[in-house]
Formats: C-alpha cells, structure tokens, sequence
C-alpha cells in the first residue's frame, strides 16, 4: 500500500463529493471525485484507489452494484457507504455484502475518516496475512501460483485443504488457466510427495496403444518387448496420477479405471495377475462439458463414490487484477532467459493488457511477454509497440480514447499519444502527422527519439 492513500469518491452530489474531499486533501490523503457509476467502474477497474466511499444508491448510482464490482477485483478494498434516513435497510445488506461501514445524514466527517483509517489498517493486516500466506505456498510448492485476487486466493486456499487428503481431485478450467501446475502443486503438497506424479494425457491414439501406455502389458505379447512394461497407472504407485484430457478417455478405460480404484489393483494387458496399486487420482476437464456426456457421468460416480474434490479453475479474464503481477513474473523470466536487461515499462501495457480478454488464458499471456521481450532491445525500456499487433488492434483494446496513466511525465504523455495514433493509422506516417497536427519532418524526428 503506498504511504498516502488514494481514496474514490463516488457521489451524485458535487458539493457533499468536495467537502468530503477538501477534508480529506488537509488530512493528506490523495481523493479524487466522479459523480456517475460509468465513472466509478473506470476507476475501480484502474485499481489504483486504496478505498472507496460511495452512495447506497441514488438517481446515478448504485453502490451495492460498485461494492460487488469493486469486491469482485480485489476483496481487500474497504468501501464506506453514504446513506439517508430511508436507506437503513439498504446500508444492512451493503454491510452482509462485505461494506467496511454505513455513515447517515448529516455526514461526521471526522467520525469517517476514523473508519477510513480503520479500513486501510484492516487492508493493511490482510496484506500481511496475504504475504504470509505466499511464503507458506513458497515452501509448499505454490509459488509458481501467481495471483492475488481473491478468485487466487480462495483457490489457494482449497489447494492447501485437499492436499492433506487422499481423496481424487477433479481440476475443471479453461485451456491454459494453469491446470497441470495445480495437479502438481497438489501433489508437491501431499504426503506422496516424495513419490512419483505421473502424468498421463488422453489423445486421439488408438484403443489398444492408450491401453498399452496406461495399463501396462505382460511378456511376450509384443515381439518388440518380450519382456513386458508397466503402464503409467502401475508407475504411479503409492504416488500421484494425473489424468489429463479425461474428454478423449473410452467408455472400456472408464470401466477399467473404475474397477482399478474399487479394488486397488490392476491388470496388465493380456495378464491375468492382479498387482496392487495405490494411487491419488487428480483429473482435469476442459469444459464446456454437458450432462448427456459420458465424462459427466464417470466424474459423478468419483464424487459419489470416492468424494472426489471438484476445484474450478478460474480465466484470466475473471481475475484481470492478477495481469500485473503475471506479466512482472513471465518478464522477469523470458528476459533471464533471452539474456537480457529490460530497464523499465512503459505504463500504457498494462492498461492495454488488463483490456485484452486473453481466450487462451494465462498460456496467451506467458507466449505474449515472451514475444514482448524479443521485441525489446537489450537495455531499453519496453515500448507499448512491443505488444503484438493482434492484441492491440483488438476491439476491446481499440478504444477511441487513450489511457494515460496518472502521474505520468510530458515526454511519457507524448510518446503513448503518438504510439496510439500511429496505430490507429495503421503506420501511416502522413495520416499520423496530419491527425496529431505537425509536420511529417518532426514526426520522423519523434519516432526516432522514442524508438
């Protein structure tokens, strides 16, 4: 948390928003006011602001609406509610809803700024808490886990809970959300985890070979190995098998997995021994995933049966608070790999990345900064041009205004607004000098300065 603290004002009234904020100003803190929800959803979504005070809900605004939103991004920010007479039944729910505190008319502000002091204290501990919490996973294995949204953190959470047990583990996300790091990290955290954790992926193969690489196989049924193999289940024992892309698994390795779990053991292929097993069943599913589907019913009968654990995993683009922390991390590490030094970023990629609605997740972003980083020289600050042309002449990221980051130098202002006009004139030099009002000879000069 920086050390003074940024506050929302989010009311319809623009002389109660600047009293409040002229109150605060002589007390330092930083305010700043919007009058419309628009607004304060632009602002949440910044998040930038270290608490908000708003309305319950007025002609404008509807402040159980920007508590959920606000909640939603980060569970941590203290949001005080403004209430009138008539409203006390509203203020309640905003309070079972997670609200810091309910203030009626007329306004104390000394009384709010108390609350206000107290919010940031009790964010402040949760921080902490938080932090403490990372150099728990650290040491458990969650580390390479990035994220501090409260979707992340309830996951988490879970991870820690079903690790203990020997129960299967039934991983359900999005293609790239970061399924096999968790099945891993389950496993890391377990009293297996000394042992094996044997991935196993489901493919288009043939039945005979998915069973051959499963299974395992006796002696002498294949000229090729006359000694026979252990399968991958029969790898795993006292250890951790992963299943993934349980969609492309038959009905017969349904039924015989079944069957391997009921009796704790297994059959090689063409061998009548039973050998024993005992394994810890982690499956991940990609959905959508409908009822009619014979996955669904195989996954029905593990909860039924062996109380199976269902974590769901969420996208990117449900936790986009978590982009910044991401995108430092996959930064950090393909510029170490590439053997490079990036000095510093340039503060429009972030706006731009939290825009982007990443379909293939956390993997689009990993491969996104990788190539951001080949497009970096060696010891320059990345440009916003290093984002990919894909990503920025994406419709949620084309907006007709441009974001300059507050805060932000006159020679930072400059070079974003001549980047985003030189995008939106698809690099045409004379369109770009003509629509930003200078001459062709001083944007070669321009582009040049800012590389």
């Amino acid at each position: 948390m920086p050390s003074t603290p940024n506050i929302l004002i989010i009311l319809e009234s623009p002389a109660l928003a600047e009293e409040i904020q002229g109150h605060l100003l002589a007390r330092d803190y930083t305010a700043e006011c919007v009058l419309s929800e628009e607004q304060a959803i632009n602002g949440i979504v910044s998040a930038k602001f270290d608490l908000i005070i708003t309305t319950v809900q007025s002609s404008k605004i509807d402040g159980l609406r920007l508590l959920d939103i606000a909640h939603g991004r980060n569970a941590t920010t203290p949001l005080l509610l403004l209430l009138n007479d008539q409203q006390i039944e509203l203020g309640i729910q905003g309070l079972d809803r997670g609200a810091h505190s309910v203030h009626t008319a007329p306004y104390n502000l000394d009384l709010l700024e108390r609350h206000i002091r107290q919010g940031l204290d009790q964010q402040a501990m949760q921080y902490r808490m938080f932090q403490l919490k990372r150099q728990l996973d650290t040491h458990h294995g969650l580390s390479n886990i990035i994220g501090q949204s409260h979707a992340m953190a309830t996951l988490h959470d879970q991870i820690r809970q079903t690790a203990i047990g020997s129960a299967p583990v039934i991983l359900i996300g999005e293609s790239g959300t970061g399924k096999d790091h968790l099945a891993l990290a389950i496993h890391n955290q377990s009293n297996r985890s000394r042992r094996a954790f044997i991935k196993f992926t489901f493919t288009n193969l043939q039945q005979n070979t998915m069973d051959r690489n499963l299974f395992g196989y006796a002696p002498n049924i294949f000229p090729d190995e006359p000694k026979g193999q252990a399968g991958q289940i029969e790898s795993a024992d006292e250890g951790t098998l992963y299943l993934d892309n349980l969609q492309n698994i038959s009905p017969i390795q349904r039924d015989q997995l079944i069957q391997c779990l009921e009796n704790k053991s297994l059959q090689r292929f063409g061998d009548m021994r039973n050998i024993p097993i005992d394994i810890r069943l982690i499956i991940s599913i990609t959905p959508p995933l409908d009822d009619s589907d014979p996955t669904h019913e195989f996954l029905t009968s593990l909860q039924q049966k062996y109380n199976a654990i269902t974590l769901d995993i969420p996208a990117l683009r449900q936790r986009t608070e978590d982009i910044t922390s991401l995108l430092h991390h996959f930064l950090s590490h393909h510029a170490q790999s590439q053997d490079k030094v990036i000095e510093g970023m340039d503060p429009s990629i972030i706006d731009v990345l939290s825009r982007y609605p990443w379909p293939e997740n956390v993997r689009e972003l990993y491969n996104t900064v990788e190539q951001m980083v080949i497009n970096t020289p060696d010891k320059s600050i990345m440009s916003y041009s290093a984002i990919p042309l894909t990503i920025r002449e994406h419709p949620t990221v084309t907006l007709d205004n441009i974001s300059i980051p507050r805060g932000s130098d006159l020679h930072t202002v400059e070079r974003i607004l001549i980047e985003d006009t030189m995008c939106a004139c698809n690099n045409n030099k004379e369109k770009c000098a003509k629509t930003l009002g200078i001459g062709l000879r001083t944007l070669y000069r321009k582009l040049q300065e800012y590389k």
